[in-house]
């Protein structure tokens, strides 16, 4: 327990090459579940592998159902694909799940103001 506390914190804190430590071991010591394959997840996103990314929030999902968290990460994924649809769907699949959700809300502005067709400019004003 005191491994997958420090691989949470070191998560938190930003300091991936720790996490990446502590995963391992756990892994090593066959511990598995859900939050760990998500922090997996997460580091993979960080490291821009973004398959990879993919299939640990798709195995996170596998073992806890439903699981928020792991689609706003893939929504995070797609986003970065430039796949908005998929991103979108995600989001909103995060936000169905009750519980707190600011990341999925956070996510669909994101692609609302993504999507947005640049507005034309104001002609006759001088700067």
């Amino acid at each position: 327990a005191l491994h997958h506390l420090l691989a949470r914190a070191y998560c938190l804190a930003g300091r991936w090459d720790a996490v990446d430590e502590r995963l391992r071991w756990l892994e090593w010591q066959g511990v598995e579940h859900a939050e760990l394959a998500l922090l997996r997840a997460k580091l993979s996103l960080r490291k821009r592998s973004l398959d990879a990314a993919s299939d640990q929030a798709e195995y996170a999902k596998h073992l806890h159902h439903p699981l928020p968290a792991a689609d706003v990460l893939l929504g995070e994924v797609e986003n970065r694909r430039g796949n908005l649809a998929a991103a979108e769907a995600a989001y909103r699949r995060a936000i169905e799940v009750p519980g707190p959700n600011a990341a999925a809300w956070a996510g669909l502005a994101a692609i609302a103001s993504a999507a947005k067709p640049p507005r034309p400019a104001i002609s006759g004003v001088r700067s």
